[in-house]
């Protein structure tokens, strides 16, 4: 009896091919959009949040209690040892990486502003973050016996400088005497982080304990981590082997509480998702009851016959759902065909926003943004097609069933 049913409800679809197709044709373009954006906002959250892990803070950031609100050089690691011991031993540490951090100044011959400016072992950044990819000029090495300098691009553009130009720091050295020291730009990089692209200055991790006498401390440790789920896990391990072995007091922060406004944006993600669909889809909707129900009414004295000749109401309920149940899953192929290959390019291809670059930079977002793909979004178009394609079926339901059968069989 189902099938009868099945190829009776298919078969009343093709009665008006156009307005099938139309119906079929604005599921799947509503149902692509969004499938698309939705990848492409992900695959442009990760970059962003990634982009900034890698340039800053990793997964989490180990550093003397209250350097994070103070940001002052006299707050820095005197006893790394127990740090460095208890990273190598947790199997979970991908990679880590020490550095110094001062708030100074940086001028040149035209231009000065305020900086931060960032000691670094580029021997170690490089398995956190490949600076090759973002070069734009010059050289990603820092000679160990001369002063030499990498920079932001927003930052170059400021001071005009280009390679080979000397550049001078200013800063209050550890025992607070003000320092200064001139220094040769030999890279220029674009990290699509605001922080290092427009106000860092990027100098050997030795030449920066010198100049401001740190005496080889440093200001922190960034570590990423392989499993990001066991992440939190990681920092409380890390921060207990601290507390039990050093005499010195430490935070271990994770990114969620560094980057506070990428968080939330993260967070929000998921509501945007809902709303997103729910508005695209409330519109198809409309259309979708409104086509639906003009085709019930078109065969309303054959429903009347059907009962009249003794055809439960349940069957042709069930005729009419499945009607709509057809077009929403030709829809939903369609759609999520399409969906699927725009995801497959942007992910492999990505969006080219070259137009934007300056602005997107300045968010740090990435000026091509490439798409993620996980099946969680068709399982989510699906179960919107499908409760979509009931809701537009129940009102032209509800209409019928309060016909008579003879009231149907006359009606106009």
């Amino acid at each position: 009896m189902f099938k009868i049913i099945l190829k009776t409800a298919y078969l009343n679809l093709w009665r008006r091919k156009s307005r099938t197709f139309i119906l079929i044709v604005m599921i799947s373009f509503g149902l692509a959009a969004m499938i698309f954006t939705q990848g492409l906002y992900e695959g442009m959250m990760s970059q962003m949040i990634d982009d900034a892990l890698r340039t800053s803070s990793g997964d989490f950031m180990i550093s003397k209690e209250g350097h994070y609100k103070s940001q002052l050089l006299s707050d820095y690691i005197y006893d790394t040892e127990p740090v460095i011991s208890a990273l190598k031993k947790n199997n979970n540490v991908a990679h880590f990486v020490t550095r110094v951090k001062n708030e100074g100044m940086v001028s040149s011959a035209k231009y000065s502003q305020g900086a931060e400016i960032l000691g670094v072992n580029l021997e170690q950044e490089q398995y956190f973050i490949n600076y090759k990819k973002p070069l734009r000029q010059g050289r990603l090495e820092l000679n160990e016996n001369k002063k030499e300098a990498i920079i932001g691009q927003d930052l170059a553009d400021k001071l005009k400088v280009k390679i080979g130009r000397k550049i001078v720091l200013t800063g209050q050295a550890l025992d607070k005497e003000l320092v200064a020291g001139a220094f040769r730009v030999v890279g220029i990089i674009r990290t699509n982080n605001p922080e290092i692209d427009e106000m860092s200055v990027i100098i050997r991790q030795k030449h920066m304990q010198e100049l401001f006498k740190m005496n080889g401390h440093i200001s922190e440790v960034s570590v990423l981590v392989k499993d990001k789920k066991q992440a939190k896990q990681t920092e409380s391990t890390i921060k207990a082997y601290l507390t039990k072995n050093s005499s010195q007091k430490f935070e271990v922060l994770g990114w969620e509480e560094l980057y506070a406004l990428l968080a939330m944006m993260k967070s929000m993600f998921v509501y945007f998702v809902y709303i997103s669909y729910f508005i695209v889809f409330l519109a198809v909707a409309v259309g979708f009851f409104n086509i639906l129900l003009i085709s019930i009414l078109e065969r309303v004295k054959e429903y009347g016959i059907l009962l009249a000749v003794g055809t439960s109401f349940s069957i042709v309920k069930k005729m009419i759902y499945l009607e709509a149940l057809i077009v929403g899953m030709f829809g939903f192929v369609f759609g999520s065909f399409f969906g699927a290959l725009l995801l497959i390019y942007s992910k492999f291809w990505g969006i080219d926003l070259s137009n934007f670059a300056t602005g997107l930079n300045k968010m740090g977002m990435a000026s091509i943004m490439y798409a993620e793909i996980h099946f969680g979004y068709f399982v989510l178009a699906f179960v919107v097609v499908l409760l979509t394609s009931y809701l537009s079926a129940i009102i032209p339901v509800w209409k019928l069933k309060k016909l008579k059968p003879v009231q149907a069989i006359r009606f106009v």
